[in-house]
């Protein structure tokens, strides 16, 4: 019983393996067959020839042409092979097709001497003159005359530039005269990198990147620390109906005050506040080749002034003419003579409790950040370029760009405290409803009214910018 259970899997078996036996020739035969299938896919090697268009791109007289290249290239000591086909392909795909048309047609001077050249043309069947490119050498060169490095930098610098233009004959022609110039004379020298070239290569690509990307961030968060930490009213909005002003307070202070800064427009509407008060007229007049101008004329019973509007008024009569004139040429030395000023309204806008002494001190971080941020974005720009490393120029703009928000967020942090912000409140409200009021008016067509509404509002309007 036991040798009828022994002999019985072994019987099965040996059926198994004799059928198998037909199996594995048929196999056999249908991949030897695939393999030379897939050997003579490029066609027969005609002896002597060395171009196959089957693509039948080129012309008589330019396979004449480079045939005559290809056989310089061989004098020179390299079978060569070029050949262009239709087929959509890859350029490592193209490589790998270059590789096998070696090997198919026994690309080399005699057996075992590995000198062959292939140059192999995948052109799109859609638009033949252009596709993918790829040049091949034998191991006898590729260690020597034609290594990858130089075959890559052939099909860059010397074929790619015709292929863009479309002009095929051009591309192969160039290369094959690259080739025999390697072949004759050596692959060119490329200087070894020294360390600090090394070393620049490698930190100016992602390290870079990274870098600029962190402290571009770092940067953001620091602005937003500081925007989050300026001083804001701890009083409501207030609401006004009518355009009531909420005191006698000078418009330059109440410009400073909404605007939360020192500027130009507060000289601006103290100028028009004395003007609303008779001190001074403004006045049109005709000025060099008949242009319309405006002078100032300071009344000579002008009536009294105070506070930062008694300053500007001392500074008009300082650039005033004799008669009290002021022409447009006297007032462009105003800008230069608003830093004193400026000082002098930020210094009573500090006393009221309105301005923060320290303001400077906020944006002080932001400044420095800024400015760091711009002089290393520079440095890391020159470096990655110098290097030829993108992802280091990328990490070098976004620096850049950060810089530059720096310097924004820094200039745009009011000098305002906390009690400015809610004595500013009222003066806001104003100023929203002067701007109703005057639309009001004016859709109503109401001169008289939009006029008298001007002449107490404008320097206020314009004193907030």
């Amino acid at each position: 019983m036991a040798d009828s259970v022994t002999s019985r899997p072994w019987g099965r078996n040996l059926r198994h393996a004799l059928l198998a036996i037909p199996l594995l020739l048929v196999v056999s035969v249908l991949a030897a067959c695939a393999g030379s299938s897939s050997a003579q896919s490029f066609g027969t090697p005609v002896a002597g020839q060395r171009v196959y268009d089957i693509a039948r791109v080129l012309t008589a007289s330019e396979i004449a042409d480079i045939e005559q290249h290809a056989s310089a290239v061989a004098q020179a000591g390299a079978p060569v092979i070029i050949y262009l086909r239709k087929q959509d392909s890859t350029t490592s795909a193209t490589v790998n097709d270059a590789k096998a048309l070696m090997d198919a047609w026994d690309v080399q001077s005699a057996t075992g001497a590995h000198d062959g050249l292939v140059i192999f043309l995948n052109l799109k069947p859609s638009d033949p003159k252009h596709g993918s490119a790829a040049l091949y050498a034998g191991a006898k060169h590729a260690n020597a005359s034609l290594p990858q490095a130089e075959l890559q930098r052939i099909y860059n610098q010397v074929m790619l530039p015709h292929l863009r233009d479309g002009n095929i004959a051009a591309s192969i022609t160039a290369a094959l005269d690259a080739a025999q110039h390697d072949l004759m004379n050596g692959a060119p020298v490329v200087p070894a990198r020294t360390p600090f070239q090394q070393a620049l290569a490698v930190v100016a690509g992602v390290p870079m990147l990274i870098g600029g990307v962190f402290l571009a961030v770092l940067g953001a968060l620091l602005g937003l620390a500081a925007w989050r930490r300026q001083p804001r009213a701890t009083e409501p909005p207030v609401a006004t109906v009518e355009a009531t002003q909420p005191d006698q307070t000078q418009p330059a202070l109440v410009g400073a005050l909404v605007s939360r800064h020192i500027s130009l427009s507060q000289l601006l509407a103290s100028i028009m506040s004395l003007a609303s008060q008779g001190a001074l007229n403004i006045e049109s007049a005709r000025g060099t080749f008949g242009r319309q101008v405006v002078n100032l004329h300071l009344a000579p019973d002008a009536p009294s002034v105070s506070g930062f509007e008694a300053q500007v008024f001392d500074m008009l009569r300082g650039v005033a003419e004799s008669d009290g004139l002021i022409t447009p040429g006297n007032l462009r030395s105003l800008p230069g003579r608003w830093r004193s000023l400026g000082q002098s309204l930020r210094a009573e806008m500090v006393a009221r409790g309105w301005f923060d002494p320290q303001a400077s001190q906020r944006r002080r971080p932001l400044y420095l950040y800024a400015t760091a941020s711009l002089v290393i974005s520079i440095i890391a720009f020159v470096m990655a370029a110098v290097a030829a490393q993108p992802l280091g120029i990328v990490g070098a703009l976004v620096l850049f760009a950060s810089s530059i928000l720096g310097y924004v967020i820094g200039g745009s942090l009011h000098e305002t405290t906390v009690e400015g912000e809610n004595a500013a409140q009222p003066w806001r409200a104003y100023a929203a409803s002067l701007k109703g009021d005057a639309e009001g008016l004016r859709a109503a067509n109401d001169a008289d009214g939009l006029s008298s509404l001007l002449d107490h509002g404008v320097p206020y309007a314009v004193a907030a910018g």
